[in-house]
């Protein structure tokens, strides 16, 4: 988001297949990292937290995050819910490693954390399945959505 074509401050417009190749590798080999972690047992265990505290958290920071795109920047409400459910996701790169250093994996804020980073997981598709149908009103020009 922050360096692409549709950015504010677009920085690499010619490598856009190159970096579109280095993210997917890179969602692959974190969704493979995540999936050694997690048994399946234990998933199944965390079933309420999953689908009860991840959409909770997922949903209001995305909701925050647009109110405040739109009250501060004067975002379109599309253009503001596209940031919103972009920056509401979180990093499992960074959550996981500081929870294997606190030995809080198994506490129940490392459930909790676990439980709503699964959850973002699953948001991925759907959010990116979203973000054509929000910019289908947007032209090339750079002129007001409709």
């Amino acid at each position: 988001m922050a360096v692409g074509p549709h950015s504010p401050l677009p920085l690499f417009t010619d490598h856009i297949d190159q970096l579109q190749a280095v993210g997917e590798i890179g969602v692959m080999l974190l969704l493979f990292l995540v999936g050694l972690d997690v048994q399946p047992k234990s998933l199944w265990s965390m079933r309420r937290l999953v689908f009860g505290l991840g959409p909770a958290q997922y949903l209001l920071t995305a909701a925050a995050i647009m109110a405040l795109m739109v009250w501060v920047s004067g975002l379109v409400w599309k253009s503001a819910l596209v940031v919103g459910l972009g920056l509401a996701m979180g990093s499992s790169a960074i959550a996981y490693p500081i929870l294997e250093a606190r030995g809080e994996g198994a506490s129940p804020q490392g459930r909790a954390t676990v439980a709503v980073d699964i959850f973002q997981s699953l948001m991925i598709i759907p959010v990116l399945a979203l973000v054509p149908i929000l910019g289908a009103g947007h032209s090339d020009s750079g002129s007001t959505p409709t």
